[in-house]
């Protein structure tokens, strides 16, 4: 007996981005368990939600948006907002991928892969991470090295009250030519 061939369903666009999800479940800091709880559907079909398998319909996601108090706009991936960004101030986005962010940060490439866990950046997918401009300045500002010095003029140690209502002198801070070095102990003879 021949069967038709069967033709496969073609999918409708979804109405959500699954990363977006993901990275939207992630900063709320559940599980999909505990999301699927929330949205009262099984745990398989939040996996299928947030695999982009199954499509979100309009009631979970007002649930999501509502659970996860997040805008619909970031969960259907049409922007990326200081919502998802808090530290990102650029008015237009460019985005640079490890080279590129390398070469602008004067560092190897081999650096930031190694140590990107620790790094602001963005990945999306199973894309390489990219760096926008205000990533590059806190990766710098992460990791400048300030001497002792520097450190301590630019945040002055407090003082107590004692000795703040002693101001010191010019008189009071000795000069190099008065500095002597420090003579050596003198051993008392031992008696015979």
């Amino acid at each position: 007996m021949n069967h038709p061939p069967q033709r496969r369903r073609r999918m409708s666009p979804l109405d959500h981005a699954p990363a977006a999800v993901t990275f939207a479940r992630e900063n709320a800091g559940l599980t999909k368990r505990a999301l699927a709880e929330e949205l009262g559907i099984s745990e398989q079909l939040m996996n299928d939600i947030e695999a982009g398998r199954r499509n979100v319909t309009p009631a979970n996601l007002r649930k999501l948006i509502e659970v996860l108090n997040c805008p619909k706009a970031v969960l259907q991936g049409r922007v990326v907002t200081a919502w998802t960004r808090t530290h990102c101030d650029c008015a237009v986005v460019q985005n640079y991928n490890y080279d590129e962010a390398a070469a602008k940060l004067k560092i190897k490439r081999r650096w930031l892969e190694d140590n990107i866990s620790r790094l602001p950046h963005q990945k999306y997918g199973k894309n390489e991470a990219v760096f926008c401009d205000c990533d590059l300045r806190i990766v710098q500002a992460m990791h400048a090295v300030l001497p002792p010095d520097a450190e301590a003029a630019i945040n002055p140690p407090e003082q107590t009250p004692a000795e703040s209502t002693h101001p010191a002198t010019a008189s009071d801070v000795p000069s190099l030519a008065a500095i002597k070095p420090a003579k050596g102990r003198r051993r008392e003879p031992a008696p015979l």
